[in-house]
């Protein structure tokens, strides 16, 4: 069993079970994978238990219960451990501490998820080293510090970066320009304090930003068609202005708590205006924002949408017909909070069985036409 490479005991029920000191054995291991497995900890501790492996390329302990074990404690490696790491995982560990500076030791990691557990504390600047690293996952941590260039100083192929809900401080200089192309941006909540990141323009690979709660101000930049994007998310912002001509390949757009204005989506048109081109979206929320006036024709185009809500805004005038006739794929519809008047549509009963329509009810109910979505 010692020249055993690949061990795989994942999605078992070894309840109330210690990760027993006999792994340590295993030397010659590449592949560790105790996934899902409730362990209560590890009789050695993280690194005296793996320090003997050598040739460990992958660990992943992620979703077990290891309370006990803090990450951080650990000052220097011990053994041979890690010199070949590429993967390490231990998101949902319930590991605790802060995050080691000998992570940043670790020349040959690519993917490092370190989520949904307990670290705290500041982040490394040596893991601004890792050349080889890909996808760096942080979130949901309760890291209360500051990261600024020098974080990211030579990660050239890093193509995930997940860091919300940290507690993060972002200090990045406008004029910085990455050493990386990134695919997914995840920096939710994190404080930014600015306005929407000029070093984003630079992302042309990027496919999914997420900055919700980010303390982002200012307006939408003009640059921001120009990306690639499927999600967009800055929900819970202070941006302002008027919507701009959005990227083609959009399926996601939230930009509700915000304090955005004008007509939604812009002229009437789909040719060159900011939603109407956006044939694969599907989800939509300009919620809580400052939007008036009626419901542009431009939205017609849309006709993937799933997801409608433009609840909380000041737009008024008649509820359109066309979203009964356009909208065959749509489940949700929320319209309440506005100024509409007059009667209901009968065109929204041609509306998917599916609709979940009880959350019009409060703009529906106000005006008394409750029976026009039930006959």
């Amino acid at each position: 069993m010692t020249s055993l490479r690949f061990l795989d005991l994942s999605f078992n029920l070894f309840i109330t079970s210690s990760i027993h000191n006999s792994f340590g054995n295993f030397k010659n291991l590449l592949h560790l994978n105790i996934v899902a497995n409730a362990f209560s900890g590890i009789e050695k501790g993280l690194l005296l238990m793996f320090g003997n492996m050598c040739y460990l390329r992958s660990l992943d302990i992620s979703y077990n219960q290891l309370p006990g074990e803090q990450i951080g404690k650990y000052r220097n490696l011990s053994g041979c451990f890690g010199h070949d790491l590429e993967a390490l995982n231990l998101d949902y560990a319930r590991i605790s501490g802060y995050v080691p500076n000998w992570l940043g030791m670790l020349g040959n990691l690519k993917h490092v998820h370190l989520s949904h557990i307990q670290l705290n504390g500041t982040i490394p600047e040596s893991l601004g080293q890792l050349s080889n690293l890909e996808t760096l996952d942080l979130s949901y941590d309760s890291l209360e510090a500051t990261i600024c260039e020098v974080h990211f100083a030579s990660l050239s192929k890093l193509k995930t970066l997940s860091i919300g809900s940290t507690g993060l401080t972002i200090k990045i200089k406008s004029d910085w320009i990455p050493p990386f192309q990134l695919e997914y941006i995840e920096m939710e909540s994190c404080k930014f304090g600015t306005q929407i990141p000029q070093w984003l323009q630079t992302q042309s690979k990027a496919t999914t930003l997420l900055l919700s709660n980010a303390s982002i101000w200012g307006t939408l930049p003009k640059w921001m068609k120009d990306m690639n994007l499927n999600e967009l998310d800055l929900s819970h912002n202070q941006i302002k202005g008027t919507l701009p001509r959005f990227p083609s390949n959009l399926k996601l757009i939230d930009l509700s708590g915000n304090s955005i204005s004008g007509v939604p989506p812009g002229k009437d048109g789909c040719s060159s205006h900011a939603m109407g081109h956006l044939c694969w979206l599907t989800w939509l929320d300009l919620s809580n924002n400052k939007l008036s006036g009626q419901l542009s024709l431009a939205l017609k185009n849309c006709t993937s949408l799933r997801f409608l809500d433009v609840g909380e805004n000041a737009l008024s005038g008649n509820v359109p017909k066309w979203i009964g006739d356009t909208f065959g794929y749509l489940r949700i519809l929320r319209l309440w909070g506005n100024k509409f008047n007059g009667s209901i549509p009968w065109q929204l009963c041609q509306l998917s069985t599916d609709l979940r329509s009880w959350i019009l009810l409060k703009t529906i109910y106000k005006e008394g036409y409750l029976v026009a979505l039930t006959t």
